[in-house]
């Protein structure tokens, strides 16, 4: 399992998983509009945010990772239970994401990020693929300063 930068090469791949995951995942959720996230969609949003774009590759694409400033845009990963959205999950952690945002009804992805100790911080409706949908903003607590110094008096 590798997870790393995507370059131009990975635009249509994750496109191809994005817009499958839409008409798939996405639509009990937001209806027929899902089906307007396309192939042409992602790749074109892709191209604009390469920079931001990393993918995970297991003998193909399998899942997507899009942060930025610190903002978990888009995670998905094309299996569950593989352990591959949480190595995106940690990437992201650890280039610093701090904040996402889930459509209150896909209880999944509520799941998976609670597991892995994001927490609720917001409740909201706003208007996505033109009609008012409900979400929730996670945010991850940051762990305060841990001294491991093996003589605590330099800490100070």
């Amino acid at each position: 399992m590798i997870v790393r930068k995507a370059v131009a090469a990975d635009i249509a791949p994750a496109a191809t998983l994005m817009a499958e995951a839409y008409a798939t995942h996405f639509r009990p959720i937001i209806g027929d509009a899902a089906l307007g996230f396309d192939k042409a969609h992602f790749e074109a949003r892709f191209a604009r945010e390469l920079a931001d774009l990393t993918v995970l590759d297991t003998d193909g694409m399998r899942g997507v990772l899009l942060v930025k400033n610190g903002h978990v845009a888009m995670l998905f990963a094309a299996e569950t239970g593989q352990g591959h959205g949480a190595a995106l999950l940690a990437h992201a952690e650890a280039n610093g994401a701090r904040s996402l945002e889930v459509f209150a009804a896909n209880e999944g992805a509520r799941r998976f990020y609670e597991r892995a100790g994001w927490q609720v911080a917001d409740d909201y409706e706003r208007e996505f693929a033109g009609a008012l949908h409900r979400f929730l903003r996670y945010e991850k607590p940051t762990m305060p300063h841990q001294n491991t110094s093996p003589h605590p008096e330099e800490a100070r």
